[in-house]
């Protein structure tokens, strides 16, 4: 299997240090572990942790270690250009890069895109999924936070227009965001939808390893995301 560059792309100082031999020990990495035991790895070891938001330091740390290693052996050169992006991805996990100097929103259980725009109070709701549905032709994002509160379903959705960045460090892995509006949904029923055309926030995601089922990506507020191809229709 051909190694893709686009992990190599980015600038340097954006990379945590790679682990060593002897934290690959400490972490139980395997020393020559193949793409689908590393990945195995990582789905079980972010299987019990709320998408990330009840990681302890070590198992942040742990995941962290795994992650850059299957970064590494990216198979997909230029990933925002390849078909396999777009589709249904669910979030398994999220976590800051560095929680000491990182943005106070990077790696909340809303993921990469949600973390700065929360009209609803997530500390009180029970947030059941999140997921995010990419179309590359067309060029749009759509980030789905489904949730539940007192017996009540409902789900928040930002849309998004997305272009490929032609920054020579970043061509090919990074996705440049414009948000456009937002809809909440209570128990199937659009009760708001919101334009942000006023403010245009933006923000940016980088694919740093992507195959058929498998992505993970660095966002602009310092977070790092695994993320699954799903084919769970989204409740809008």
């Amino acid at each position: 299997m051909a190694r893709a560059m686009a992990i190599s792309a980015l600038p340097a100082a954006r990379l945590s240090r790679a682990c060593s031999a002897s934290d690959k020990d400490k972490l139980q990495i395997p020393a020559a572990a193949s793409v689908p035991e590393l990945k195995t790895t990582i789905l079980r070891s972010v299987s019990n942790t709320n998408r990330g938001k009840d990681a302890t330091s070590e198992q942040k740390q742990k995941i962290l270690s795994l992650v850059e290693e299957l970064e590494r052996m990216n198979p997909t050169e230029n990933p925002v250009n390849s078909h396999l992006l777009s589709g249904t991805w669910a979030l398994l996990y999220t976590a800051p890069l560095n929680e000491e100097i990182v943005d106070r929103y990077a790696g909340t259980e809303e993921g990469p895109f949600l973390s700065r725009i929360k009209p609803l109070a997530f500390g009180t709701i029970k947030q059941t999924r999140s997921l995010q549905i990419i179309d590359s032709i067309n060029g749009s994002v759509k980030n789905i936070a489904d949730f539940s509160f007192l017996g009540i379903n409902g789900s928040l959705c930002i849309n998004a227009a997305a272009v490929k960045s032609l920054e020579p460090d970043t061509q090919g892995v990074r996705l440049l965001v414009t948000f456009e509006s937002f809809v909440l949904t209570i128990n199937r029923i659009r009760v708001a939808t919101i334009s942000l055309a006023f403010i245009k926030p933006k923000g940016w995601v980088d694919t740093t390893y992507l195959d058929d089922d498998m992505r993970v990506g660095r966002g602009d507020k310092g977070s790092i995301f695994v993320a699954v191809r799903t084919k769970m229709v989204p409740s809008l």
